[in-house]
């Protein structure tokens, strides 16, 4: 006879559980033991190379994203789970790692929006980059980005949305008192009359092709205007009406949606691309800068991928213009060879904008610029001349390892 049957049946549930976790531990060992084995043997390889404790905490954080990305039935718990929350009317998910507003758009979760990063200091590394780089005749300019913030009216109380307005802000008040030329199409894309929905996705951080076609238009204006630069001078790369475009019904499931799942991002969205009429002559030169790879052709299928054969957890549709961000673009255009040479310092929000760009100019290179350490940076700078380099960052990315150039002592 049983004297406590409750705690009997709590140690049962105890025991059950336990030998689920273990058992789906293992299982997880094996369904993804190949992945992991050469991420542990590439982790080791690095530290054997540069024992120091950054390579350690790099190796630490590869191995947690590949065991994330090889989890067994990861994708089911992850929309079962987004189902759940959205079920409980919750407005957050995954510890505030995406929110959600009024209008069912996706967003960062951020209780804190500051880095402790001086934007002083970022722009006097401009203005730096700037001086030296007048010497050889090279214009240096900043261009912002815009970033999806949540609309007054949509948000709900008590949420903490990303929104990086007062960082971004104050970099370009620096940027303007130490004479640095700046675009902010933050401001440029409002008289451009482009929506919010026209913009932003629901369920993605990025802009929309559209828009970054209109931050295309406006950075050439503002290039002629600030320098002369003579950019498309007959405006027929800026003549929207010279392109075409393809509509991919369903094919957008942003970052944010990849996080939180179809289920609790409402489902998927329609992706529409531009591209010229032209065609145009190009070769892209991209990766990393030891191991780089080499198409030619057309702007499609060169520049922008049209064939999409990745799943709707792995395919993100920003990757479609020149797959997203790699460390290192160089595209030549054999249309326009003695056009001018512009160097991008970016992430991956000047994809689009860079493709439309490279129509403008002869050669258009681009590096990742937190891939750089300043060492790096500085070695490339001093050895490459380029008519005009443009530092290009989203709010969200004016940090210090992102300005990797002419830095101050000390920091």
């Amino acid at each position: 006879m049983v004297k406590h049957p409750q705690k009997l049946g709590q140690m049962i549930f105890a025991a059950v559980f336990f030998c689920s976790v273990i058992g789906y531990g293992a299982l997880n060992l094996w369904y993804a033991k190949e992945p992991l084995a050469e991420n542990v043997q590439e982790a080791w390889d690095n530290i054997r190379e540069e024992p120091a404790a950054e390579t350690v905490v790099n190796a630490v954080a590869d191995l947690d994203t590949a065991v994330t990305e090889n989890t067994l039935f990861r994708y089911p718990l992850l929309e079962c789970y987004g189902g759940m929350q959205l079920a409980l009317g919750k407005h957050e998910e995954n510890a505030f790692d995406v929110v959600k507003d009024k209008d069912g758009y996706l967003h960062g979760g951020n209780f804190w929006t500051g880095f402790g990063d001086d934007t002083k200091e970022l722009a006097v590394r401009v203005r730096r980059l700037a001086d030296a780089m007048e010497e050889r005749g090279t214009k240096v300019g900043f261009v912002l980005p815009p970033m999806k913030v949540v609309q007054q009216q949509a948000a709900y109380a008590g949420i903490p949305y990303n929104d990086f307005t007062e960082q971004a802000d104050s970099l370009l008040r620096w940027l303007r008192y130490y004479s640095v030329p700046y675009l902010d199409l933050r401001e440029s894309l409002k008289d451009d009359n482009l929506s919010y929905e026209e913009t932003y996705y629901k369920t993605d951080h990025h802009w929309s092709p559209l828009a970054a076609f209109a931050g295309f238009r406006d950075t050439v204006e503002w290039m002629n205007f600030q320098w002369n630069a003579g950019l498309d001078p007959a405006g027929d790369f800026r003549d929207l009406s010279q392109y075409e475009t393809k509509n991919f019904p369903g094919l957008m499931l942003g970052s944010q949606g990849r996080d939180a799942g179809v289920v609790y991002s409402g489902g998927t969205e329609d992706y529409q691309v531009y591209y010229p009429k032209s065609g145009g002559d190009f070769t892209w030169i991209h990766g990393e800068p030891d191991h780089l790879e080499s198409e030619e052709g057309a702007f499609v299928p060169t520049l922008l991928q049209l064939e999409t054969k990745r799943g709707l957890y792995e395919l993100a549709a920003s990757n479609l213009y020149l797959n997203s961000v790699q460390e290192y673009d160089s595209i030549e255009n054999h249309s326009l060879e003695d056009g001018a040479s512009v160097l991008l310092l970016r992430d991956s929000y000047a994809s689009p904008l860079a493709a439309f760009l490279s129509q403008c100019c002869g050669q258009l290179d681009m590096l990742w610029a937190q891939k750089y350490s300043g060492d790096e940076m500085m070695d490339y700078l001093e050895a490459h001349d380029y008519d005009y380099i443009l530092v290009m960052l989203y709010p969200e990315n004016l940090t210090y390892e992102n300005f990797p150039f002419y830095e101050s002592e000390g920091l």
